[in-house]
């Protein structure tokens, strides 16, 4: 994630989050921002992890090492740049150490790629097209 704040996709990552912690997982949020008006809705059984940095494109370096630190079984992203981001720190994990890879959309990519406001959003639909054949 990217922060803990903002709107649907965050809420829905948090409450995935929340139901696989109740369900006995061990479950670890990473986020940029660890913080933000969405913190109070995660669960104390839900380990916040920081990723080093606070912008997406110091995040895919950060994001490898937290995946070598953490080792997850699964990576479960949400949103098209921080889907991008997931895919390129998995990608640059050995076999043996990468996670299944899980991407979530929450909008109608074709909608967002040429009408959201955000810049980096429209070019990270673009090149989604061809990078989420590598999402398990």
């Amino acid at each position: 994630m990217r922060a803990l704040d903002g709107g649907g996709a965050q809420r829905d990552m948090i409450l995935l989050a929340n139901e696989i912690a109740a369900r006995g997982r061990s479950v670890d949020l990473l986020s940029l921002v660890p913080t933000g008006a969405l913190r109070a809705l995660v669960a104390s059984r839900v380990k916040v992890v920081p990723i080093a940095g606070s912008r997406l494109r110091s995040a895919v370096p950060a994001l490898r090492r937290a995946l070598l630190t953490c080792r997850p079984q699964v990576l479960v992203s949400a949103e098209a740049a921080p889907n991008l981001v997931a895919i390129a720190a998995t990608r640059l994990l050995a076999r043996s150490a990468r996670p299944r890879l899980v991407l979530r959309e929450v909008g109608s990519p074709s909608f967002t790629e040429r009408l959201d406001p955000h810049r980096q959003t429209r070019i990270a639909y673009r090149l989604l097209h061809a990078a989420y054949r590598w999402a398990d």
